[in-house]
């Protein structure tokens, strides 16, 4: 991790709050952490990342609780939808953030064959 930079990479922050890259992209696509795209790259500026985690800690009135994942306090996981489960979905987002432009709208339905 490069520390005189000001901006991180999608390594970088899963190396820094101990998480697999996959969910950082699926964060990210969520709009649940502060990222940015510079020249189609996925970017995290260092400040905004420390600000985000302690606004996580303040929030939660515990030590570090971050987004939670797919998993109930019982240890059951929650609904996956039958499309190929919880992989498939976070392999779509990563594409759609790597992919998508900056101001461009997607369609809320994606066009079928006219008929």
């Amino acid at each position: 991790m490069d520390t005189a930079s000001p901006y991180m990479t999608v390594q970088d922050v899963a190396a820094y709050l101990r998480v697999k890259p996959k969910t950082i992209y699926a964060w990210a696509g969520e709009g649940r952490i502060p990222a940015v795209k510079l020249n189609g790259l996925l970017r995290f500026r260092r400040a905004e990342i420390d600000s985000w985690a302690e606004s996580c800690e303040r929030s939660s009135g515990r030590l570090a609780t971050l987004p939670q994942g797919g998993r109930s306090r019982g240890g059951t996981a929650r609904s996956i939808p039958p499309s190929g489960g919880i992989e498939r979905i976070i392999d779509r987002v990563k594409n759609e953030v790597l992919h998508s432009r900056l101001g461009e709208a997607r369609p809320a339905v994606k066009p079928g064959k006219e008929g």
